[in-house]
């Protein structure tokens, strides 16, 4: 049995044709602090962090060698 998705992440992206990126997705490991949004980062909330699209929007994020995907909602900046 598979355990739970992970929720919280940072996603650094590279731009490609048609609303489509490729990004490299990391778990925060903590919470307690505050976003760029000013929510207070929650590890196991469905909320991932980028750089240029606005808070409050959502996003899919699909894994490459399972192809299983979530849905998360846009709270944080990455960085890079």
């Amino acid at each position: 049995m598979m355990g739970p998705i992970c929720a919280a992440f940072a996603l650094t992206c590279f731009t490609a044709p048609a609303f489509a990126e490729t990004c490299t997705v990391s778990r925060y490991g903590y919470g307690g602090d505050r976003t760029a949004s000013g929510e207070r980062m929650n590890p196991s909330a469905m909320t991932a962090a980028h750089r240029s699209r606005p808070f409050g929007s959502h996003v899919t994020v699909t894994s490459h060698s399972t192809g299983r995907s979530v849905t998360v909602r846009i709270n944080d900046r990455g960085c890079l």
